[in-house]
């Protein structure tokens, strides 16, 4: 009997350590004794027996466990008191998951909280309060079987602007990027987001996406070809793929809006009209890492158009590097206005792209360091962008590649941009971006604190310098968008 009560503890502590492969490893488990092996009961899958190789007459008769039994013993939550159960929980999905994930079989869901709770402050200016936007919603997103996923999102908003953003929603009667908003408490403004799609992967070369959201076309943080910095919009997107993936085909076709505040609702005041991107990509397959990619764009709305020509190419010689440029031709613009450019490259993470990890573990291997993990990991992106097109004023022409007012391409004549974010053990983040064009210098530093890696929700503060005019903000956040406010 003591014998069977001694395999039965040492099983115990085997089941205890490998929780989540219960029948797995108790094969390869060694002892002074022997090693034991797990086999099904004929007829009853829910018992088990061991056998002990070790020649030992009282191991020659295998005795029955009941390790469901044996198992629900060690685990048993009841035992575990109710407070740590709860805090578990709330430590893995507030801080570590998405807050609600539900998995069967092929289809999920999963929903997050969105909120962006937000304090500015002009410095110098001890007239007004601060500024403050409150921002609360959700999104869920996931898939239903192996061919079709799905995202969809809602936030209401309310926040104040500073007079240089006052200026610009006053000009074109839109919030960058957020669509038309309406007078909160005198001094705010109120609007709402709504974005979605669904994308259906008919085959492996086919996929279709019907959505009412955003696109980009590109590798940089700018488009001047079709960029996300407009409101939302309906569209529609194939892509068709052919010889193994190195020739694709994409086509977006989306519904955009003129908005004119200038004139009346009736007199045609929201004109609706239509645009389409066609793209054809090549990677070459003797090339690895080059992607090179011609795109005609046009809109139009009855007998009237615009259209252009465009061309993207990527560069990506080792994985963590992109070297991306575009081109794009205006055919309907005047003859000296008629070309825009990008150029640039970003670094994934500088310390893989020159092997500083690699060298840690070889200082490791010889003992000049207890540790080769890298806590840090460095991004960095420059950028120029010349877009000198006449069409990029939507108040121009109602047909112009622009939706609520807001072009949908980038829009400035020139542009030098550069970015850099260090992270350090995917929890605290150092934000720095430089931009000078035409209209503003722009400098912006931000500390953040990474509260939950999977859903972005983070803790940050930090300040920007527009022209000669500084300015603070501090604030918490879940929030997808892209945010051109601050970039005006």
């Amino acid at each position: 009997m003591r014998h069977i009560v001694l395999i039965i503890i040492i099983a115990s502590i085997s089941l205890n350590s490998n929780a989540q492969n219960l029948f797995r490893y108790l094969d390869q488990l060694s002892s002074n004794k022997g090693y034991f092996t797990v086999k099904p009961v004929l007829g009853n899958q829910k018992v088990f027996y061991f056998t002990c190789g070790v020649g030992d007459p009282a191991y020659d008769h295998p005795e029955e466990v009941d390790l469901e039994a044996l198992y629900r013993e060690i685990h048993d939550t009841t035992k575990i008191p109710k407070r740590k159960v709860v805090l578990k929980w709330c430590k893995d999905h507030f801080f570590e998951t998405n807050f609600i994930s539900i998995e069967k079989n092929d289809c999920c869901i999963k929903i997050n909280p969105l909120f962006i709770f937000e304090g500015r402050k002009m410095k110098g200016d001890d007239t007004s309060s601060m500024l403050t936007r409150n921002t609360r919603g959700i999104e869920a997103f996931g898939k239903l079987g192996g061919h079709i996923g799905y995202y969809t999102s809602f936030y209401e908003n309310q926040g104040g602007f500073f007079p240089y953003e006052k200026e610009y929603i006053d000009k074109y009667d839109v919030i960058p990027g957020q669509g038309h908003g309406k007078e909160f408490k005198e001094t705010q403004l109120d609007w709402a987001w709504v974005t979605g799609h669904i994308n259906v992967r008919a085959s492996r070369n086919l996929e279709f996406v019907l959505g009412y959201g955003k696109n980009f076309i590109g590798h940089g943080y700018r488009s001047i070809i079709l960029s996300d910095q407009a409101f939302n919009y309906p569209y529609v997107r194939s892509q068709v793929t052919l010889f193994n993936r190195n020739l694709f085909f994409n086509s977006i076709w989306a519904q955009t809006q003129s908005w004119n505040h200038d004139s009346d609702f009736v007199s045609n005041n929201h004109t609706f009209h239509n645009a389409v991107y066609n793209v054809l990509g090549w990677n070459p397959p003797v090339l690895q890492g080059v992607n090179l990619s011609l795109i005609h764009g046009i809109t139009w709305k009855k007998s009237q158009k615009s259209n252009f020509l465009a061309a993207d190419l990527r560069v990506s010689p080792f994985r963590e590097l992109n070297i991306y440029a575009q081109t794009r031709y205006d055919k309907d613009n005047n003859p000296d206005k008629k070309f825009g450019y990008q150029a640039g490259f970003e670094i994934f993470d500088v310390f893989e792209l020159f092997r500083i990890n690699d060298l840690l573990a070889v200082l490791k291997n010889t003992g000049a360091t207890r540790s080769y993990r890298n806590p840090l990991r460095w991004h960095i992106q420059a950028e120029y962008n010349s877009n000198s097109l006449t069409a990029i004023d939507p108040l121009q022409k109602p047909y112009s590649f622009a939706h609520y007012a807001e072009p949908l391409q980038f829009s400035l004549d020139k542009e030098t941009l550069f970015i850099s974010d260090l992270t350090i053990y995917n929890r605290v983040e150092i934000s720095f971006m430089h931009s000078d064009n035409s209209i503003r210098k722009y400098t912006d530093i931000k500390l953040s604190l990474i509260a939950n890696p999977t859903t972005g929700w983070r803790i940050y503060g930090g300040g920007y310098k527009r022209n000669s005019d500084t300015y603070y903000y501090i604030g918490t956040s879940i929030c997808p968008e892209r945010r051109y406010e601050r970039e005006m």
